[in-house]
């Protein structure tokens, strides 16, 4: 048997269905299920695409290289 919620619940108003209570959160806009066990965590998904390269960086200069590899610096 479906759940039958309440169409316009005021905050915090409760109802119970087979023996478990649920509250209605007016800032969640939601009926949030209190006590009763807790289900067991599931297997975690596949990892997703990469994302897109970034853009190339600007050009550099090699003058301070061509200045230090004669000198010896």
């Amino acid at each position: 048997m479906p759940i039958d919620l309440p169409n316009s619940p005021s905050n915090n108003q409760t109802y119970t269905f087979n023996d478990r209570v649920w509250v209605y959160n007016s800032t969640a806009g939601a009926w949030v299920s209190q006590g009763g066990a807790v289900a067991a965590v599931g297997a975690q998904g596949v990892q997703g695409a990469a994302g897109a390269q970034g853009a190339a960086g600007a050009q550099g200069s090699s003058a301070g290289f061509a200045k230090s590899f004669l000198t010896g610096l």
